[in-house]
């Protein structure tokens, strides 16, 4: 039978994991709604909304649970200081106070100590999880790894806060989704640098057909038409609509190394440091695709925006940037505003 002391303190434990629910819960909110800040979007996307009521369902139940828990904590400490005074007026009247229960043995004894880190040393030494999470959710956004990110992220931020914002000033570490590399394995390789893929990261995302090798498009060449009757039950403006397929090719980047058995026997960390420098390579492709291909790259269906100068300074760049936006609104009209401005990380 446990005592009125292992009944609080159990009580307790409840609630610190009910209250480390809570801040995990509002953190990945937080995270959520910083990304898309960061990333300038007016709108959180379906899966950022999906994950973002989830993590208030979270919250919410982590909130109910911490105050049941409260008063079910308030209601032992009340019977424990009954407990005190029955003894105290049992000493006073000279009765002998009840023997205390005996205590369990040391090794019977539930402890409370400091939780261990999401990605370790001990558990994932050659950060391969790490990695495996990293790739999992950014390819096929698992939610399993995506809250482990999620939560070694938080767990940068508490221990390593200071590190992390001092050199990116307002980019903080909270806009790359969990992809700050553990400290302990920022030893183990300097990796080679690569462009990686913001600009992609900006771009619209469709789900690709399940089969086939292009995707087509309906685009609408010819428009419907409306004007202002001429009299009363007079015909109206009728134009016929046409469309022309918008044909894509699907197109695959890819690498691959080998490696000998006596790397991967003998070597450490070797696969991960190979995996990590493949996915450099296939988001730096992915970026340059995007932008430079013949016919569908950015660069092939941009609208120019001319300027030339002897002596320019930074207030003429600016006007020449809010006379691109207004050419890009004026060419989409109703379909999109300029919201976002890349440029060469030398601008």
């Amino acid at each position: 039978m446990p005592t009125i002391d292992d009944l609080i303190v159990s009580i307790e434990v409840e609630a610190e994991q009910a209250k480390k629910r809570y801040e995990r819960a509002t953190a990945e909110a937080n995270n959520i709604l910083a990304r898309a800040k960061n990333e300038a979007r007016a709108n959180l996307t379906e899966d950022e909304d999906h994950d973002i009521d989830a993590a208030f369902a979270t919250r919410d139940r982590a909130k109910i649970d911490l105050k049941g828990i409260e008063n079910k904590l308030t209601r032992a400490r009340k019977i424990k200081a009954e407990e005190a005074e029955t003894d105290l007026a049992l000493r006073e009247r000279g009765a002998p106070p009840q023997p205390l229960p005996t205590k369990p043995a040391y090794d019977r004894v539930a402890r409370v100590g400091q939780e261990e880190r999401t990605y370790n040393k001990r558990a994932d030494r050659d950060g391969s999880a790490f990695l495996r999470d990293v790739s999992r959710q950014f390819l096929y956004r698992d939610m399993e790894s995506e809250q482990r990110l999620l939560r070694h992220m938080q767990e940068e931020r508490v221990e390593r806060g200071a590190y992390l914002t001092r050199a990116a000033g307002d980019a903080t570490t909270g806009a790359f989704a969990g992809l700050t590399v553990p400290q302990y394995l920022t030893d183990m390789y300097a990796p080679a640098t690569a462009n990686l893929r913001p600009f992609a990261d900006q771009c619209n995302k469709h789900d690709l057909p399940a089969s086939g090798m292009t995707v087509n498009i309906s685009q609408i060449t010819t428009a419907t038409s409306a004007a202002l009757q001429t009299s009363e039950l007079s015909a109206v403006s009728t134009t016929s609509i046409d469309d022309t397929l918008l044909t894509e090719n699907v197109q695959t980047a890819a690498g691959s190394q080998l490696l000998s058995r006596q790397a991967i026997d003998r070597g450490t960390g070797v696969e991960g440091v190979i995996f990590d420098d493949l996915f450099r390579r296939y988001a730096s492709v992915l970026d340059s695709t995007l932008i430079n291909q013949a016919t569908t790259g950015l660069s092939a269906l941009g609208f120019d925006q001319t300027w030339t100068d002897s002596t320019p300074i930074g207030l003429e760049h600016y006007a020449q940037l809010v006379g691109a936006m207004a050419k890009v609104e004026t060419i989409l009209l109703d379909f999109a505003q300029p919201d976002i401005a890349v440029m060469h990380p030398r601008r």
